[in-house]
């Protein structure tokens, strides 16, 4: 496979294999529905709301307090720990500057199991069920579990949940950011060939009002689903026993097997064990049933066999330990592997720039810059590239053996970073003074870059920063 240059002055945005045309609907919607939405979304970061047909008990799944409602890449975005509650979140005019660019990683919203999940789950529960002796209830609830997850096309399909998450997070973006996705024009959309993330472009664009004319989304695998182009990384982490050394560790450890006696003993299944690897799928599905909001937890087979917070967060911390060493900061190659998007971030950024410079104006020295980019992915998209940023790194690495150490203190905590819907973006800012800074956010929350010890960053800076952890040439085979 080719070398990908990184030279950040002279890449250009590459030319996706492939175009899909979204027809968004007309202005026949609700108006006054939408306009509700509108205001009631951009005062709130997190709105509760069902999917069509759900049987929701009378009390919202939210009431689960920290650490019961945090499920590593599988919690709801509208349980976020948001990193600096007391900071407004980012917008188009603050401080005296000004937003002339908006790049934005998100990632899917909301969705459902594999059908493989969901068939390893039966077998399992069958053979709990059958095992119940000091709680009849827990039996009963056991019993009469069946999938409530749509498992069209292999699973995994994006819900009615995560459509809304990210059609109430395009309303927010559009009120923070007019200037910048005022026309359809100026806003270049890019997705991975999931039909999840795809339909979360969709959702998303419908809710920032772009709903008059057809927006081309390119499908761009090339960009956010790098990790699948690179073969030495597929073979010795994704694949291969790098990525899940400390997760197979700790899997073994002390912490999870007195974890399951624990849940076994309250549950009273006295016939037979309960693994680690049982409460690590209880953990997901748990997840996935309340980000979807079809249960609460004593309605849930699954929430149940990890309602204790001891065990739910020696689970919560077996995954992470695999999304660190595999996606993260574990290896220095789960990371570089993002080059491809980090030099499309720091090459959008420079046309800008170049653009602002020239006085707004499009030209032979000044590019055509659009005012907004997107790239709608997945978790293994923005844990990547956060990385390669230097973000959330932990002086000492998670290991199987430091859990006692990062248990309730850690920078890199993947309920926190990567939820459902999450979002991570770089705003370019024009100030009074003529200087450019770049503003990062995460799920809508500044933050604090430690490049400059500030909220936002020179421009010039952040460029040197994205060249240094990059090659030059990189190459995927």
């Amino acid at each position: 496979m080719a070398n990908s240059n990184n030279s950040f002055a002279s890449v250009s945005l590459p030319q996706a294999p492939r175009a899909m045309q979204i027809k968004m609907p007309g202005k026949a919607v609700c108006h006054c529905l939408r306009q509700a939405l509108l205001v009631v979304s951009a005062i709130c970061l997190a709105v509760w709301l069902p999917p069509a047909g759900a049987k929701i008990s009378a009390a919202p799944p939210d009431i689960v307090q920290p650490p019961l409602n945090r499920f590593g890449t599988k919690t709801a975005y509208r349980n976020v720990e948001r990193i600096f509650p007391d900071l407004p979140a980012p917008s188009g005019v603050a401080d005296g500057c000004a937003a002339r660019q908006l790049i934005m990683m998100l990632r899917h919203g909301s969705r459902g199991p594999s059908v493989k999940q969901v068939r390893r789950a039966e077998v399992v529960l069958h053979r709990l069920a059958s095992a119940f002796r000091s709680e009849p209830a827990f039996a009963k609830t056991a019993t009469g579990w069946s999938s409530p997850f749509a498992l069209t096309g292999g699973g995994k399909s994006l819900s009615n949940v995560g459509h809304q998450e990210h059609e109430l997070l395009g309303s927010r973006i559009a009120l923070r950011y007019p200037n910048l996705l005022a026309s359809h024009e100026s806003v270049a959309v890019l997705s991975s060939s999931s039909d999840r993330a795809f339909e979360s472009a969709k959702s998303f664009l419908h809710g920032a009002g772009l709903t008059d004319a057809e927006i081309a989304v390119r499908v761009a695998d090339a960009h956010i689903r790098f990790y699948d182009d690179c073969h030495k990384f597929k073979a010795t982490i994704d694949d291969g026993p790098d990525g899940k050394r400390e997760y197979r560790k700790f899997m073994a450890g002390q912490e999870l097997r007195a974890a399951a006696k624990a849940a076994q003993e309250r549950l009273g299944l006295t016939d037979i064990d309960l693994s680690p690897a049982d409460l690590a799928m209880a953990f997901s599905l748990c997840g996935m049933e309340m980000a979807n909001n079809l249960t609460v937890p004593s309605d849930s087979p699954w929430c149940r066999l990890v309602q204790d917070p001891d065990a739910h967060e020696a689970v919560e911390f077996l995954l992470d330990l695999k999304h660190y060493w595999r996606k993260s900061h574990g290896y220095d190659l789960s990371s570089l592997i993002a080059c491809p998007l980090v030099s499309d971030l720091a090459a959008n950024l420079v046309r800008a720039a170049q653009r602002e410079r020239a006085g707004g104006a499009a030209s032979a020295q000044a590019p055509v810059a659009n005012s907004t980019v997107l790239y709608f992915g997945h978790a293994e998209t923005l844990f990547p590239v956060m990385a390669r940023l230097g973000l959330f790194k932990d002086p000492h690495h998670l290991t199987h053996e430091s859990y006692a150490a990062h248990r309730q203190s850690r920078q890199f905590r993947a309920s926190r970073l990567v939820p459902f819907g999450a979002n991570f973006a770089l705003s370019l800012l024009s100030c009074q003074d003529g200087s450019l800074y770049v503003q990062p956010a995460l799920n809508e929350s500044p933050l604090f870059w430690t490049l400059c010890n500030h909220y936002r960053c020179p421009l010039d800076d952040v460029l040197r920063m994205l060249d240094s952890q990059c090659p030059q040439s990189f190459d995927f085979e």
